[in-house]
């Protein structure tokens, strides 16, 4: 599977939804141990600092994407991530 390279003249601004979506691409691709801040960065043409604006650490993007891929299993597929990503952006985030 190839990953989707985004062109920096048409990137979207960073989102928690970008950064989860190639997230799982990364996890597709080549596992869930593949997935880091460094790798996801270098996807989403950003330095790696950028991310933590949107996710707190390694740890809550690990277990983002493995909620988000369980729930788009649970709804028929990885061609569900989209709606579940757009469900879960919707959600209040909680505070510890």
């Amino acid at each position: 599977m190839t990953t989707t390279r985004f062109d920096p003249t048409t990137r979207a601004p960073l989102s928690k939804e970008r950064i989860l979506q190639a997230a799982v691409a990364l996890a597709d691709e080549s596992g869930l141990d593949s997935i880091s801040m460094r790798r996801i960065a270098q996807e989403l043409q950003v330095v790696p600092m950028a991310l933590y604006k949107h996710v707190a650490n390694k740890e809550d993007l690990d277990e983002a994407a493995r909620i988000l891929i369980r729930m788009a299993n649970d709804r028929g597929g990885k061609d569900n991530i989209t709606a579940v990503l757009v469900r879960v952006d919707d959600e209040p985030e909680e505070h510890h």
